[in-house]
C-alpha cells in the first residue's frame, strides 16, 4: 500500500467527537469499544504515513495511541462509567480484528495481551479495568486520570511502566503484577483510600518520587500495600508523605530503598521482611547536602521478625517509636541510627550478630530496650545518652557492648543503671510480703530453720560479750551476732547492703569525689563514735583533747591502734572494740571503692 492509496481509503472517525475539557486541552471522546478500535485503527494508519513522509533508519512498528482522550466503554444514564479491556477485544473481534491483540479468553493466565506500545498521555480514563493482561510492550500512562477505579491485577508488563503525574481517583490495584523492567510513579496522585502492589515482583527499578496521597477524613486509615512483593533492583520513595499506613510485611528487597525527606505520618511496617539491600531514611536533599532544619518525620516502624542481611540507616530522622523485636541481625549487617530524636526503641528479643550503632543522638532517645535479645555482635553508642532504661538486660548488654569496644566511660554508666535496676528488682520482691499473711508465709518459709540454729549460738555469745572483759571473747561474740543476722536475713539482706553501698561509696564507680567524702566520713563517724562509747558521751568534741587528736589522725593509717586495743582491753568496752574495727573496715572500703573509681579513666 502506498502513500496515495492510504490517503484515499482512511478510516473514517467522523462520529468521534472533539471536546475541550475544563483544563482548556481538546480531546477526542472515545465512549464505546468500537469507536476505540476505530480510534487505534486510525492512528495506525496515521503512523504509518508519517513514517514514510522521509527516509528512516528503523522498522516501522506500531503503537496504540490513545493520548489525549475521554475513554470509557460503558455509560449509565449518559454518563460514563467504566472501560473494560476486555469489552475492547470483543469488539475488536467481531470488526476490525486488529492483530496488535490476543484475545485468550477466561480461564488462562493472562485473559489478554498486547502486542505492541501502548501510548495513553493525558487522558481521562473512567474506572479503567485491564486485570489478568500481557503487556508485550511499553505501557505509557503519563499525565493521564483515572477517574474511579484502576485495575492492573495479575499483569505482566514486558517492558517498562510509566504511570508519571498520574491522578488516581477512588482505589487502585497493582497486586500480583510483574514488572520486568523499570516501573514510574514519580509525582502520581493517589486520590484513593486503598493503593495495593501486594504480591508483586519488580524485576526492574521503582521509581516513586514526590507521591502525593489524598485522602477522605471520615473514612478509616487508608494504607498502602507492598506485603509479599519482591523487589530485585532499587526502590525510591523519596520526597513523599504518607498520611496512611505503608505496609511492606513479608517482602523481600534485594536492591538498596531510599526514603529521602520522607515521612510517615502513619507508620511504615517490615514485618517478617527480608532486606538483602540497604534502607537509607534521611532528611538531607541529596548526598553531602546541608540539613534544612527538617527531619524526616516517622510515627511508627516496625522491623518485627524481619532478617536483615544488607544495611540500615536512619539519619536525622524524629521518631515516636521505633521496634525491631525478634529482628534477625545477620552477620556483617549493620543497623545504624545517627543525630535522630526517638521515642521509644524497641529491640525487645532481636538476635544481632551484626553491628548495631546509636550514634550522635545526644539525648535524644528517650527510652530503648534490650529486654531477652542475643547480642553475639557489635552495639557501639557513641556520643548518645538514653534518658530511661527499664530492664536489667539492657542496662547489662549495653555495658558488656561498651566494655568489649574499650568504652569504659560508657561501660561504667550503664553499670551503674544495671545495679541502680537490681535494687529496684529486690526492692519489689518485698512489696507482695507486705500483705501480713503473705508476711507471715514468708518468715515462716524462710527464717524458721534458719532462726533457731542461729538463735542457739547467739544467745550465749552476746552473754558471754557483756560479762566479758576479754577482747578475745568479744571479736567471737561479734563473729558470732554476724552469723546470725546473715542466716536469718539471708542473701537478700546482703545484696541489698552491697548494692547500697556502692551507691553511696562511688555511685557504683562513676565519682571519685563520693569515694573520698565516704572515707572522710567514715574516719570522722567512726572514730568519734568509738571516743564516746569509750569516754562517755561528754567527750563528743573528740578533736578538742590533744591525745584523741593524734589518734584521730593515726586510725587513718589502717594497722595502726589494733595493738593498743588488744593490750587495753580492761578500758575498752566490746562495744568500743567493735565500733573501732568497723571504723577500719569502713576506710578501707572507701579508700578501695576511691581507687575503683577512678579506674574509669585509665583506658
Amino acid at each position: 500500500m502506498n502513500k496515495k492509496d492510504l490517503l484515499i481509503e482512511r478510516t473514517s472517525i467522523s462520529d468521534i467527537k472533539e471536546i475541550k475539557g475544563e483544563d482548556g486541552v481538546s480531546r477526542h471522546e472515545l465512549n464505546t469499544p468500537t469507536k476505540i478500535i476505530v480510534w487505534i485503527k486510525y492512528q495506525f494508519e496515521q503512523q504509518e504515513i508519517d513514517y514514510n513522509k522521509e527516509y528512516r533508519p528503523f522498522s516501522f512498528s506500531k503503537r496504540i495511541d490513545l493520548s489525549n482522550c475521554i475513554i470509557n466503554t460503558s455509560s449509565i444514564s449518559g454518563k460514563p462509567s467504566l472501560t473494560n479491556l476486555c469489552y475492547i477485544l470483543k469488539a475488536n473481534d467481531k470488526g476490525e480484528k486488529l492483530d496488535c491483540f490476543i484475545n485468550n479468553g477466561f480461564g488462562n493466565k493472562y485473559n489478554h495481551e498486547v502486542k505492541v506500545k501502548i501510548d495513553c498521555r493525558n487522558s481521562l480514563i473512567h474506572s479503567g479495568f485491564f486485570q489478568n493482561t500481557k503487556f508485550h510492550e511499553s505501557v505509557n500512562f503519563e499525565d493521564s486520570t483515572f477517574d474511579g477505579y484502576a485495575s492492573f491485577s495479575n499483569c505482566l508488563f514486558t517492558k517498562y511502566a510509566n504511570f508519571q503525574n498520574v491522578k488516581f481517583i477512588r482505589n487502585s490495584n497493582f497486586d500480583r503484577c510483574i514488572f520486568n523492567e523499570d516501573v514510574y510513579f514519580n509525582k502520581v496522585i493517589f486520590d484513593t483510600h486503598e493503593v495495593s502492589f501486594d504480591n508483586s515482583i519488580f524485576k526492574g527499578n521503582f521509581h516513586g518520587q514526590s507521591i502525593e496521597f489524598k485522602t477522605d477524613p471520615r473514612r478509616d486509615t487508608p494504607f498502602i500495600d507492598f506485603r509479599y512483593s519482591e523487589f530485585h533492583k532499587d526502590v525510591d520513595l523519596s520526597y513523599s508523605k504518607f498520611n496512611r499506613a505503608c505496609y511492606f510485611g513479608d517482602a523481600k528487597f534485594h536492591g538498596n530503598i531510599l526514603f529521602r525527606k520522607t515521612h510517615f505520618e502513619v507508620s511504615i511496617c517490615f514485618y517478617d521482611t527480608v532486606i538483602g539491600g540497604n534502607i537509607l531514611f534521611t532528611a538531607h536533599s541529596k548526598e553531602g547536602d546541608s540539613l534544612d532544619g527538617t527531619p524526616n518525620i516517622i510515627k511508627t516502624i516496625t522491623f518485627r521478625g524481619a532478617k536483615i542481611s544488607g544495611r540500615i540507616d536512619f539519619e536525622n530522622c524524629k521518631i515516636e517509636s521505633l521496634e525491631a523485636c525478634f529482628t534477625n541481625i545477620n552477620k556483617g549487617a549493620l543497623f545504624r541510627i545517627y543525630e535522630s530524636k526517638i521515642n521509644y526503641l524497641n529491640f525487645r528479643s532481636v538476635h544481632n550478630d551484626g553491628i548495631i550503632i546509636l550514634a550522635n543522638n545526644q539525648d535524644l532517645i528517650d527510652e530503648i530496650t534490650f529486654k531477652s535479645a542475643i547480642n553475639t555482635g557489635l552495639i557501639e553508642i557513641e556520643n548518645t545518652k538514653v534518658k530511661i532504661i527499664e530492664d536489667r538486660k539492657t542496662a547489662r548488654l549495653l555495658k558488656d557492648s561498651a566494655l568489649k569496644s574499650g568504652n569504659t566511660i560508657d561501660g561504667l554508666n550503664y553499670k551503674a543503671k544495671e545495679m541502680a535496676l537490681y535494687q529496684k528488682e529486690l526492692i519489689s520482691k518485698i512489696k507482695p510480703s507486705l500483705e501480713l499473711k503473705t508476711l507471715l508465709s514468708n518468715l515462716l518459709n524462710s527464717i524458721k530453720r534458719k532462726i533457731v540454729l542461729s538463735v542457739l549460738f547467739a544467745i550465749p555469745a552476746i552473754i558471754i560479750a557483756l560479762i566479758s572483759h576479754q577482747i578475745l571473747n568479744t571479736l567471737i561474740a561479734f563473729l558470732i551476732i554476724s552469723v546470725f543476722i546473715w542466716t536469718s536475713v539471708g542473701l537478700f539482706l546482703n545484696e541489698m547492703i552491697v548494692l547500697l553501698l556502692n551507691t553511696i561509696s562511688n555511685k557504683n564507680g562513676l565519682s571519685w569525689f563520693r569515694g573520698l567524702t565516704f572515707t572522710l566520713v567514715a574516719w570522722i563517724l567512726f572514730y568519734g563514735l568509738f571516743i564516746m562509747s569509750r569516754d562517755g558521751i561528754g567527750d563528743v568534741f573528740f578533736l578538742s583533747i590533744e591525745t584523741n587528736r593524734e589518734g584521730f589522725i593515726n586510725y587513718l593509717w589502717l594497722p595502726s591502734g589494733l595493738k593498743d586495743l588488744f593490750n587495753d582491753s580492761k578500758t575498752t568496752s566490746w562495744l568500743s572494740s567493735s565500733i573501732f574495727i568497723l571504723g577500719k573496715i569502713a576506710i578501707a572500703y572507701g579508700i578501695y571503692q576511691t581507687i575503683t573509681a577512678f579506674r574509669k579513666y585509665k583506658n
